[in-house]
């Protein structure tokens, strides 16, 4: 009886401990060798960023201008998720829909993600803050 009880509190407790999310924030930076002229550098724009949470394979972002999504990250880390935003330029009343695509891996040290703006041609290196 007792072998049974310490096998089962043992699979019991494994879950548990496993069961641990991790998140942090990432900035954005322009990669100019890829992106079109029209391309801004929104880098330095302190509310331009991506807070990321990884619980188990499902890896959740929230980014600038209330844009949000969830992917599944693979064995090896690696995620891809295509996402519809809006952005607000000059007058507040106007928004401005896009496209983009954002790529990474998770497991790496320190996490990666490249993000294009499919529809403005840019490209954007996501780096930890």
């Amino acid at each position: 009886m007792i072998k049974q009880l310490s096998v089962l509190s043992a699979c019991l407790a494994l879950p548990l401990g496993m069961a641990r999310a991790e998140s942090w924030r990432m900035g954005l930076e322009l990669i100019d060798q890829w992106s079109l002229f029209t391309c801004t550098d929104i880098g330095s724009s302190t509310d331009r960023f991506w807070d990321f949470t990884l619980d188990g394979s499902r890896l959740n972002a929230n980014g600038p201008d209330e844009v949000s999504w969830t992917a599944t990250v693979s064995a090896e880390g690696a995620f891809k998720s295509n996402f519809t935003g809006y952005y607000q330029r000059n007058y507040q009343r106007h928004e401005y829909r896009f496209t983009a695509e954002m790529t990474g891996n998770v497991r790496t040290d320190p996490p990666w993600a490249l993000l294009q703006n499919l529809d403005g041609m840019c490209w954007y290196k996501l780096v930890l803050q």
